[in-house]
């Protein structure tokens, strides 16, 4: 009896292996945690999303100026009216494969600021978007905002964590394209006050302080539902 050897005795697997942090199987979904850091090249600092089990191996470093590694990324605020200090584009890589999202997404983080003078009191809040990016155009699917600090007039340094949930719509992600967290930090001053304001993104989880000496975790988290196609 002849062998189809050339037709392959073992057929080509179809199925897509995807490791989920964890599942739902009720709702058909898995989710992947995935920790925000930063890159640095020749060119600029490069700001991307890692998953979270493989986070260990990722530095974050926003300059090489120091000498040493940033934990975050700064902005120096000059405000009498609310302003967005900060805009920072997180980007997973380019899916190979299509894929759906949809769900409870859960984003985890801390931003700080210091004020170096103490004229006024001010107003910071955080503003997170998930979004979909092919290389050219940005699609917003799903904005969330923290709650609303109010900072009595003080010369200090405060750390400030938040901890948002946002309900994602059925999105189609295309191969090529690209998920993407944004983070945006919103300040309001009550006079031009000198505030730098900090987004923190360390995939090492070095802890700070804040004023009051409370420990703060430094990691930025995404966590992402995807749809298991069953």
């Amino acid at each position: 009896m002849a062998l189809n050897i050339g037709g392959g005795m073992f057929p080509p697997g179809r199925d897509l292996l995807i490791n989920y942090d964890w599942t739902d199987i009720s709702n058909q979904t898995g989710y992947i945690s995935f920790d925000g850091f930063a890159t640095v090249d020749s060119v600029s600092a490069k700001y991307v999303l890692i998953k979270s089990d493989s986070r260990t191996s990722a530095i974050s470093i926003v300059s090489y100026s120091s000498g040493v590694k940033q934990l975050f990324t700064d902005a120096n605020v000059l405000a009498a009216t609310l302003t967005k200090a900060l805009d920072v584009d997180f980007d997973l890589f380019e899916f190979q494969l299509p894929q759906n999202i949809k769900g409870q997404a859960y984003i985890r983080g801390a931003f700080g600021y210091s004020a170096l003078t103490a004229a006024d009191s001010s107003t910071f809040y955080v503003i997170a978007k998930i979004r979909k990016w092919d290389g050219t155009t940005e699609t917003d699917i799903v904005t969330v905002q923290s709650a609303t600090v109010n900072q009595a007039a003080t010369v200090n340094t405060n750390i400030i964590p938040f901890s948002l949930l946002a309900t994602v719509p059925l999105t189609n992600y295309k191969k090529a394209e690209t998920l993407r967290l944004t983070i945006e930090v919103w300040s309001d001053s009550g006079s031009d006050t000198n505030y730098y304001m900090q987004l923190y993104h360390d995939p090492q989880d070095a802890t700070i302080n804040d004023s009051g000496s409370t420990a703060i975790s430094t990691r930025l988290i995404c966590i992402v539902p995807f749809k298991i196609e069953v």
